[in-house]
């Protein structure tokens, strides 16, 4: 979605007025509350000034940014605009307006508008037939934005080269997950795929060793070689692991449990594996 020209100079952007909600970059705020709108649009909601520093210092494609005319001639105003990448437009609208189209409380006083960029799982995994250490995370059916946005989070922490999310894996850029994952979706590599079952094989066919958690195994989490190129894949939150997936697994692990709670949600039972995976790869005993 292009939404016109710059109008202000390379240092700082004009604010451009906003007439009405039929404005198009407005038709396409209202449009990226839903995963068919994003789609559609190829953008999704960075919402609130915080995020839309983040989005500029870890890499994210900002289109536009709609403010309130307090905001945008505020000093964090200026300091944003004056860091927008080249391209992305400033709009001004009343706070009102946009507080109808987004129906948030409290309304946020700045909102930006990405470009929605899933990569291809292929591009994210070693090439054919070359060797190299790599640490991979992936959520089969995963249903909880929140969950999903903490995952993504502790992924971009352990340095993971790629997520994959398959079979009908909530939208990683929906606004509870941007805003649980704190940007991490800005600079993490996704790949959304909706045959988990094909993305896992061709991870196996390129030297990657799949690892799957579960309750009802005895192997421990602490027993797998995390130094070798690994995917770990966390399943849904209430029936974990899918079966055709945990059939492809090289091995499938469990994280002990010393109380009542015999489970974990995805997002701390992948960062408990991933973190063990970097403290394997730092060499620490």
């Amino acid at each position: 979605m292009s939404f016109g020209e710059n109008r202000g100079s390379s240092a700082l952007r004009a604010l451009i007025p906003v007439s009405g909600q039929r404005d198009e970059v407005m038709t396409s705020l209202r449009r990226v509350k839903t995963a068919s709108g994003r789609a559609k649009e190829g953008l999704y909601l960075v919402e609130g000034p915080e995020l839309c520093r983040r989005a500029v210092r870890y890499g994210a494609d900002l289109k536009a940014v709609i403010c309130t005319q307090g905001f945008g001639e505020s000093e964090e105003g200026l300091a944003l605009r004056a860091q927008l990448p080249a391209g992305c437009l400033v709009y001004v609208a009343h706070q009102g307006l946009i507080a109808k189209l987004l129906d948030a409380k409290p309304t946020p006083s700045c909102v930006g508008l990405a470009e929605r960029a899933p990569r291809a799982w292929s591009e994210l995994l070693p090439p054919e037939g070359q060797a190299e250490t790599g640490l991979w995370v992936g959520v089969d059916r995963g249903e909880l934005a929140d969950n999903l946005g903490m995952l993504l989070r502790s992924a971009e922490a352990s340095a993971v080269r790629g997520v994959l999310l398959g079979n009908q894996t909530v939208d990683p850029f929906g606004r509870k997950v941007v805003r649980g994952s704190r940007g991490a979706v800005f600079s993490l590599p996704i790949a959304i795929e909706g045959e988990m079952e094909s993305a896992v094989g061709l991870a196996k066919a390129r030297g990657v060793q799949v690892i799957t958690t579960s309750a009802n195994t005895a192997d421990r989490y602490t027993e797998v070689d995390f130094t070798l190129p690994s995917l770990l894949i966390v399943g849904n939150e209430h029936t974990g692991v899918s079966e055709g997936v945990l059939a492809l697994s090289d091995r499938c692990v469990t994280i002990p449990m010393l109380g009542q709670i015999n489970s974990l949600n995805i997002a701390v039972a992948a960062s408990v594996v991933l973190f063990e995976a970097n403290r394997q790869r730092a060499g620490e005993a």
